[in-house]
């Protein structure tokens, strides 16, 4: 796909942008389990996460950039979810 597109210093290419649109409606599921502006939050951060991994996809030239940072990305949400879980009283049904 032709084209590229610039936002300040990054610069990458539109297909790019596009495979982030793709990445965030592969998480859409959780409208189907979750309230809505928890999923649509999820949505927002995955299209732009779908633009860091395009993004480091480009410039590194490889697919283990982007394979690496989706899996720190994994491992540190459900960190975060575990520690939420653990320390909030009331979180426990």
């Amino acid at each position: 796909m032709p084209g590229r597109i610039r936002v300040f210093r990054f610069d990458m290419a539109a297909a790019g942008v596009i495979v982030a649109v793709i990445f965030a409606l592969l998480h859409a599921e959780s409208f189907a389990s979750e309230p809505w502006p928890f999923a649509l939050g999820q949505q927002i951060y995955a299209f732009a996460l779908g633009v860091l991994y395009a993004y480091w996809l480009e410039k590194s030239r490889s697919v283990l950039a982007p394979a690496i940072g989706h899996n720190v990305s994994d491992v540190t949400e459900y960190a975060l979810l575990f520690a939420m879980v653990a320390l909030w009283p009331g979180l426990h049904a």
